[in-house]
């Protein structure tokens, strides 16, 4: 008799997950990868993959078989060289890609991996059950598995805050985990509390891109984020470049009293949101902003580095003060995700955990 339903479970499969399925099916793990939706887009923030850091790290998970880098390399939409005026030390590579096209074939490659298995559902919680885990869903199903991932991040005792609307959540529409928070604070983890702003996307329709500076995406390079290959010549279009300004630092201090709590809660350090910038840097009036598509084909705009937490009134009337979006119209409103996450501290090097084995 079978004691274990799966060698190894992961909960979340947003990039961390899906590499952390893809690695461990390649080397003959029967995998269970759970998500709260299948039928989810890796992009809440930015289409951007790559750039300083980030790219360097793309290459080094192609270069250990991993799935994104190569996902990236077949749906671009947007690339161009980064930082190489710098020096090669940290020179990289930029790229946008398809939202739909990647997130798509991304759910595609795991499901064909026959020892993958893909599940819906969100964990209310775990217990330690001999040498593994008995995972508890929240429409009563449970799994065994020897082995646990936790990729999660923002779901865990994730809030959704818009002005004064704060719903459960990891990100707007889907659900947050609540339960396994608690599960984490039972076993003696000690947490802490981040929150990060997701900017809003506007109708490109009403973006006067003569007012932003066009950056150019490069048609052919030698070289792209998969170690093994070079990738082929796409379709591409321009992203863009601006600025705030005052006005929009004026308009931005009038609606921090619509967040509760605005100051008592950090962002992470690789992404802040707007009024990190605009509280953490008093003296600069201005700040840079980028406008990002989200496919070849869609009529949506990114305005990354425009994270923003107020009501949907409050950020129609920061974004129309920077020049280009003066007539913009929002269709996906920004908001702040604030959510737990588990001190590195208690990790190994490995990110085991010191408590609780596998």
């Amino acid at each position: 008799m079978k004691s274990f339903d799966y060698d190894l479970a992961i909960i979340g499969i947003g990039f961390a997950g899906a590499e952390a399925a893809w690695a461990a099916a390649k080397l003959g793990m029967d995998v269970l990868a759970v998500s709260t939706t299948l039928d989810w887009k890796h992009f809440p923030c930015s289409t951007g993959l790559g750039g300083p850091g980030r790219g360097h790290i793309l290459r080094e998970i192609s270069a250990m078989g991993g799935l994104i880098p190569e996902v990236s390399d077949r749906n671009y939409i947007h690339r161009r060289p980064s930082n190489y005026s710098k020096g090669p030390a940290v020179s990289s590579l930029f790229y946008l890609v398809d939202e739909i096209q990647f997130s798509g074939e991304i759910k595609s490659a795991l499901e064909r991996r026959n020892n993958i298995h893909l599940y819906q559902g969100r964990l209310d919680g775990f217990y330690l059950d001999g040498d593994g885990f008995l995972l508890n869903f929240a429409d009563g199903t449970k799994f065994r598995t020897r082995s646990l991932v936790i990729a999660a991040g923002t779901f865990i005792n994730g809030k959704v805050i818009q002005g004064k609307s704060i719903e459960e959540g990891g990100r707007k529409g889907l659900y947050g985990s609540k339960k396994l928070y608690e599960t984490f604070k039972e076993l003696g983890f000690k947490t802490a509390t981040f929150r990060t702003g997701t900017p809003p996307r506007i109708s490109a329709s009403t973006f006067n891109k003569e007012k932003f500076e066009v950056q150019k995406f490069f048609k052919s390079l030698p070289f792209g984020f998969d170690s093994f290959k070079t990738p082929q010549e796409r379709r591409q279009i321009y992203s863009y470049a601006g600025h705030t300004n005052e006005e929009t630092k004026k308009e931005t201090l009038k609606y921090l009293s619509e967040v509760e709590g605005l100051y008592d809660v950090r962002g992470p350090g690789h992404c802040p949101s707007f009024v990190d910038k605009v509280l953490n840097y008093p003296l600069k009036d201005r700040h840079q902003i980028f406008i990002f598509p989200t496919s070849t084909v869609g009529g949506e705009l990114i305005i990354s580095g425009l994270g923003l937490p107020f009501s949907v009134e409050a950020q129609l009337k920061i974004i129309r003060t920077i020049e280009g979006l003066e007539e913009a119209e929002i269709v996906r409103p920004g908001y702040a995700v604030e959510y737990d996450f588990i001190y590195p501290t208690q990790l190994k090097k490995t990110l085991e955990s010191k408590a609780i084995e596998n």
